[in-house]
């Protein structure tokens, strides 16, 4: 979200980034691991708020720990998803490349398992690769 702050208030605009899965290349080239990151391809141009007046979303400088969903192909991402599936966390963006790269939530798990075993039980592992 967008934050306007003045003495008196603090308001907030959300908004949904939606994107294409990239070239396979992209992974070498910016140097991520496909196992451990997902690619995301951008246009801002393509976005738009999902409340209000359309308007385009702002550029991503910044944005990092927002959730990445997948969808399924040919899906309208502004119109509900009956079964969104959280794949990742975002952490990074190119510019050049016009790329959002995020960690793999099975990645954050497999660390969670590693560093406090007791906890696995806990959170349902899917071995997906979206």
């Amino acid at each position: 979200a967008t934050s306007t702050s003045t003495p008196e208030s603090c308001s907030a605009e959300f908004f949904a980034l939606t994107g294409a899965v990239p070239h396979e290349q992209f992974y070498r080239k910016l140097g991520f691991q496909r196992e451990v990151h997902v690619l995301i391809q951008f246009n801002v141009h393509r976005n738009v708020m999902l409340r209000g007046p359309a308007k385009n979303t702002p550029m991503p400088w910044g944005m990092s720990g927002a959730a990445i969903f997948s969808w399924p192909r040919g899906a309208d991402p502004l119109q509900p998803n009956p079964n969104p599936k959280l794949v990742g966390i975002t952490t990074d963006w190119d510019k050049p490349h016009a790329i959002f790269a995020g960690t793999r939530m099975y990645f954050f798990i497999k660390m969670i398992e590693l560093n406090n075993p007791g906890l696995l039980h806990l959170i349902p592992a899917d071995h997906g690769t979206a």
